[in-house]
C-alpha cells in the first residue's frame, strides 16, 4: 500500500501541472466558458429519447392524470394540475413541462393531441394551431433548428427565471413556505417529513428536498439522489412497477453525486442553442395577455 506521503506527493505534482495548464487552456473560449460555470451544469443523462420510458407501452395522454399522482415530482405534478384546471400555461411552463412528458414517452402526435384538447376549453382550435402547435412540434425538433431538445434538469428549473403568474420552476425554491405546506399536505406528505423539507428549504436544499419528497410518498430511501425530473419518474415507475425492492426509511443518508465532465465539449454548445432557441420563442409567443 502506498504511503500518504507518496499519495500527496502524486497530487501535488497533478495540481502543479493543472496550474501550469490553466493559461492555455483559458485561451480555448470554449474551454473557458464552461469552467466559468461549471458548477451550475448539469451533465448526466439528457432523458430526450423516447426509449426512457419504463414501461414497453406506450405513454398516452389519458395515462398522465394516474402516472402525475404515482410518479411525476412535485413541479411537474404542479404544472399538470394547473394545466388541468386553468386549461393553460405560459411560455416557461409549456416548455418545462411539454419537454419533461415528452422525456416520459409522449410522442409527438399525443402531446398535440394532449395540448390541443385542453387548450381548446378556452380557445378555438384555429388559434391553437397558429400560436401554440409550433412551440410543441420545435421541442420535438421538427420546427426551427431542427433540435431534439432535453427535458430541463433540477438544475435549470431551480435556476429558472420565474415571474408573477409563472407556474414553472421548483416548487422547492420559488413556493412560498405555507403554499409549499399545502401543497405537500395535499399529497398526503407526512408531518413530520414536511417539517423535514421545510428546513432544507430555508438552508436552499432545494435537490435534498426533493430527494425527501420522492422518499416520504414512496417510503423508501434514494442512494442516487434526485438530479433530474424524469430520473424522479423512472424511478418510482420501478418501485411501482416490482422492479426494484423497497428500500424501507431508516437511518437517513443523503450521498453527493459527483459531477463529471462531459466527453465532449460541443454539447455545450447545443445547450446554448436550445436556450437562445427558448427565447427567441418567448419572444414570439402571444399569450402574455392572456388571464
Amino acid at each position: 500500500m502506498k504511503s500518504l506521503h507518496q499519495f500527496f506527493l502524486q497530487h501535488d505534482c497533478g495540481l502543479k501541472l493543472t496550474m501550469r495548464s490553466l493559461p492555455e487552456l483559458e485561451d480555448d473560449h470554449r474551454i473557458r466558458r464552461l469552467l466559468n460555470d461549471f458548477d451550475k451544469r448539469y451533465t448526466g443523462q439528457d432523458f430526450n429519447s423516447l426509449q426512457n420510458k419504463s414501461s414497453g407501452s406506450a405513454v398516452t395522454p389519458e395515462m398522465l392524470d394516474g402516472m402525475s399522482k404515482q410518479s411525476f415530482p412535485l413541479c411537474m405534478r404542479h404544472l399538470h394540475e394547473t394545466l388541468r384546471s386553468t386549461h393553460h400555461l405560459k411560455h416557461g411552463g409549456r416548455i418545462q413541462y411539454g419537454l419533461f412528458i415528452k422525456g416520459v414517452g409522449l410522442s409527438l402526435e399525443s402531446s398535440l393531441k394532449f395540448w390541443r384538447e385542453e387548450f381548446s376549453k378556452n380557445m378555438d382550435i384555429d388559434k391553437f394551431e397558429k400560436q401554440y402547435a409550433y412551440t410543441i412540434r420545435h421541442n420535438y425538433g421538427k420546427e426551427g433548428k431542427r433540435v431534439n431538445y432535453s427535458p430541463h434538469s433540477c438544475m435549470k428549473i431551480i435556476n429558472a427565471s420565474v415571474g408573477p403568474g409563472e407556474n414553472h420552476g421548483c416548487p422547492f425554491k420559488h413556493f412560498d413556505a405555507a403554499v409549499l405546506r399545502q401543497k405537500m399536505t395535499m399529497n398526503r406528505v407526512p408531518q413530520p417529513a414536511i417539517q423535514e423539507i421545510v428546513d432544507l428549504v430555508t438552508r436552499h436544499h432545494y435537490q435534498i428536498a426533493c430527494q425527501r419528497y420522492f422518499e416520504a410518498t414512496h417510503n423508501t430511501e434514494v442512494d442516487s439522489g434526485i438530479q433530474h425530473p424524469n430520473q424522479y419518474f423512472i424511478e418510482s415507475q420501478k418501485i411501482l412497477n416490482g422492479e426494484v425492492k423497497e428500500k424501507i426509511k431508516g437511518a437517513h443518508k443523503v450521498q453527493t453525486i459527483r459531477a463529471t465532465l462531459p466527453a465532449k465539449v460541443e454539447k455545450l454548445e447545443a445547450n446554448e442553442d436550445e436556450i437562445l432557441s427558448e427565447s427567441v420563442l418567448a419572444a414570439i409567443d402571444m399569450d402574455d395577455d392572456f388571464n
